[in-house]
């Protein structure tokens, strides 16, 4: 995998992974970024270097 989108907006990785990250072929967004975003499905695409783009959604819910 090469890259990771919201929308138009790609994700960066961030300091250490901090958005996301990838071992062994699972990729993990991690919590502190989902709670950035507004509650509803999500849809990211994972991009990857031969074009074999991959559309997951993720449905974000309010559990304060």
């Amino acid at each position: 995998m090469s890259k990771l989108f919201l929308g138009d907006t790609e994700v960066t990785k961030g300091s250490g992974g901090a958005n996301w990250s990838v071992s062994a072929g699972t990729i993990t967004i991690k919590k502190a970024y989902l709670a950035t975003l507004d509650t509803g499905v999500k849809t990211f695409t994972v991009k990857f270097t031969k074009d074999n783009d991959v559309d997951v959604k993720i449905t974000i819910s309010d559990t304060t």
